[in-house]
């Protein structure tokens, strides 16, 4: 299964360097696994 396309931006938000950085590796590790399981392919099958 994979997904098409998937477009993010991920403003800082006042967060330090290190923080801002913490953040988006939290996305690899931690919830692109959880939208590849929940989200199916394509995301909107009617269109």
């Amino acid at each position: 299964m994979s997904h098409t396309v998937l477009r993010l931006q991920a403003e800082p938000g006042g967060l330090t360097g290190a923080e801002h950085r913490a953040a988006l590796e939290l996305f690899p590790s931690r919830i692109a696994p959880v939208l590849r399981r929940e989200t199916p392919d394509p995301a909107f099958p009617d269109q």
